[in-house]
């Protein structure tokens, strides 16, 4: 497994990923999004210094991504993997690796549905402590 900075050419990966079912289900925004508004989005994210995108590889294929987005004093953690490379640890090594490359002294916080089980399982596992708990997510925080 490998974590790679994602360059603007994966844009097209993450846009797939996030328009999955299996993604939206669990996801605050449920709907399907344009690739013209991705792209517009993409563009702007990846650009501010303090964002961080990833492309997770497995056996030399793109396996998902890896966000953080600088939000207040936060950095927002968002995880995607391809369901056929689900439960093969790629997540959980790809979070551990991040603490690994992102500097210091930050805050992550990942908000995951609480029905989301898989995921919540996995935050945990990633050294993530529950903050809040609100009427549809957890609020997980790691200090690195």
């Amino acid at each position: 497994m490998v974590l790679r900075r994602a360059k603007i050419s994966d844009s097209k990966l993450f846009f797939i990923l996030r328009n999955q079912f299996y993604t939206r289900i669990y996801s605050e925004n449920k709907k399907k999004i344009t690739y013209e508004k991705h792209k517009k989005w993409f563009l702007i994210n990846y650009k501010k210094k303090d964002n961080f995108f990833f492309v997770i590889t497995f056996k030399t294929k793109d396996a998902g991504y890896l966000r953080v987005q600088k939000k207040q004093k936060f950095y927002n953690v968002s995880i995607c993997i391809k369901k056929k490379f689900r439960r093969l640890n790629i997540a959980y090594k790809s979070l551990i690796n991040l603490s690994k490359i992102i500097k210091k002294k930050k805050i992550l916080r990942a908000i995951v549905n609480l029905k989301n089980i898989s995921s919540i399982s996995l935050f945990i596992k990633s050294g993530f402590k529950v903050k809040q708990v609100s009427k549809n997510n957890l609020i997980m925080i790691k200090k690195i």
